[in-house]
């Protein structure tokens, strides 16, 4: 399950204002992007690209953090009922299925 559009963007929107910093225009971005390459792609639904690429960093709005933050947009999608969005939060960060391969900072401990 994953929210609507405009649900999606007012999420981040609320927050960027409980941690302000360019992560908000970096997730508009991916967004925009996941829904062109989608809508080129054909049989990707573009709407549910958008949707995820706004939200993938939505665990940033609990504050600074490396891997932290794929942890905690993980729960906050949860708490929405958003698994799939949920998914991508707990998995973005990664490009290959080994914990140890993050692209961040371990913050974990």
């Amino acid at each position: 399950m994953y929210p609507k559009p405009e649900t999606a963007e007012r999420e981040l929107t609320i927050a960027g204002m409980l941690n302000p910093g360019p992560w908000t225009l970096h997730s508009k971005n991916v967004g925009l992007a996941a829904k062109r390459i989608a809508e080129k792609s054909g049989g990707i639904n573009s709407e549910k690209a958008y949707v995820f690429g706004l939200l993938h960093d939505i665990g940033r709005r609990c504050g600074i953090s490396a891997r932290r933050h794929c942890i905690d947009g993980y729960a906050y999608a949860m708490e929405k009922n958003w698994d799939e969005v949920a998914r991508i939060c707990l998995t973005h960060s990664y490009p290959v299925p080994d914990f140890e391969k993050d692209i961040g900072k371990n913050d974990l401990n």
